[in-house]
């Protein structure tokens, strides 16, 4: 299992993980994909993301908040589409707005603010 870890700032690098048959996307990532890394937080030390995409048009993401007293994990299963209108993957799960990507690389995605 080959797994890459994060740039500075919000980008986040994958590497498929799983031994099913790669497949590649409309958006240019091999699925499926794992991205891992840490983001800027502004009230804690930064935030633990763990991302898996499925050639299904699912996914699921682990987050957790470090640096604060009690420590704070959520885990979140959803579905993803590409929108060529904003040039982004779109995941949306059941607790909150919708997340947009900018794929920056087959193997390095970014979160948009």
């Amino acid at each position: 299992m080959t797994r890459r870890s994060l740039l500075p700032a919000l980008a986040l690098l994958a590497a498929p993980v799983f031994a099913e048959e790669p497949f590649i996307g409309a958006h240019g990532l091999q699925l499926p994909a794992t991205f891992t890394g840490t983001l800027p937080c502004a009230d804690c030390d930064g935030i633990v993301h763990h991302l898996d995409l499925f050639a299904d048009q699912t996914y699921q993401m682990r987050r957790e908040w470090i640096g604060k007293p009690e420590t704070t994990v959520r885990g979140e299963l959803g579905r993803r589409h590409a929108d060529p209108a904003r040039a982004a993957l779109v995941l949306t799960g059941a607790a909150e707005a919708p997340l947009l990507i900018d794929v920056k690389a087959p193997d390095r995605v970014r979160f948009r603010d």
